[in-house]
């Protein structure tokens, strides 16, 4: 019995995003989404330029853009972000942004088992295993008594509204989130290789999208409206910009470790579907901070929100080893 090679990798990309998306959450409350989203890319630009520093290698052409996979990744990881941040500016708290955002494990199952004219399927081994599924299934169902049951209707209709909100951007993110993922396996399925003639690494990968999210920052405000005031800029406080300034530089820079992670795990898997249910996990880890910060009480997690966690904890352990008694003899690359 073979546990897949991409698990590892995604279960600690989850720990990072949990610790990143408590950053853009928080300076999305203080700011707003797009300078949450200008200062996310400038400091995981810098962090990637002071990695290729770091590790004496040059930065990847930016004419890699024009390989299609390569663009088509970086947008859809651009668009991604764009609309988590947008949701963790209006969400109630951070796990009801994730409990929305985790519908992408779901689209992952569906995506990786599209009969994709590729050189190699993206799914290996077993196609429609039922377990494996119904693990799926199970961890989707704890999700749901974690949030949506566990939960209490808020009665302020502000507040309910700014939740509808957040539900939307994050169920539009999920499906971008899953395809930004599949694309990471496409690329080893297709033998993806940069202008230089090589494949990418996933720390070339992370640039590439960072870049592309900051060259259309721009469009982004004009297509949300924003606009900044000289008086805004002068009122702002001292303390809440170096709080800001601390969130961002955390999200930013912890972005960098969380993304080359993630694309590794789906650049090995021979499984794109357990890889993205490891994701789960951040549901696990965010419930620290929320109970730190966001005024979850400990007790809720003798309810349905502690049956719902078990059930996460269970449909993962249960995906990796179904998974890895019908995992197809392939080592890693």
């Amino acid at each position: 019995m073979r546990i897949d090679h991409g698990v590892r990798p995604a279960v600690l990309a989850a720990l990072y995003l949990t610790i990143s998306e408590l950053g853009l959450f928080e300076a999305a409350a203080i700011f707003g989404a797009f300078p949450t989203y200008v200062a996310r890319f400038v400091v995981m630009t810098g962090a990637c330029l002071a990695a290729f520093a770091w590790l004496r290698q040059p930065s990847p052409s930016l004419r890699n853009l024009t390989v299609w996979p390569y663009l088509i990744r970086s947008l859809l990881f651009t668009t991604t972000t764009i609309l988590l941040i947008l949701a963790f500016s209006t969400s109630p708290s951070l796990n009801h942004t994730y409990t929305i955002f985790m519908l992408h494990i779901g689209a992952a199952y569906l995506i990786a088992r599209l009969p994709l004219p590729l050189r190699e399927p993206l799914t290996k081994g077993s196609l429609w295993d039922w377990q494996f599924a119904l693990a799926i299934v199970v961890l989707l169902i704890g999700i749901y008594l974690y949030h949506f049951v566990a939960g209490q209707p808020n009665p302020d209709p502000e507040i309910a509204a700014a939740g509808w909100r957040a539900t939307v951007f994050a169920a539009l993110a999920a499906i971008s989130f899953a395809a930004s993922n599949i694309m990471a396996t496409v690329f080893t399925r297709e033998r993806v290789e940069s202008v230089e003639g090589r494949p990418l690494t996933s720390l070339d990968v992370t640039f590439l999208g960072s870049i592309v999210a900051l060259v259309v920052a721009p469009v982004i405000a004009v297509l949300l409206g924003v606009s900044i005031a000289p008086d805004a800029i002068a009122s702002v406080q001292p303390a809440a910009a170096l709080a800001f300034l601390f969130w961002a530089v955390l999200a930013g820079t912890l972005s960098l470790p969380a993304n080359n992670l993630l694309i590794t795990a789906f650049n090995r898997t021979s499984n794109p579907a357990l890889v993205s249910s490891m994701d789960a996990l951040v549901m696990v880890f965010a419930i620290v901070p929320d109970l730190l910060w966001h005024g979850i009480p400990a007790a809720s997690l003798l309810g349905t929100k502690g049956i719902g966690l078990a059930l996460i904890l269970v449909g993962a352990v249960w995906a990796i080893y179904r998974d890895a008694r019908h995992a197809p003899g392939v080592t890693p690359p």
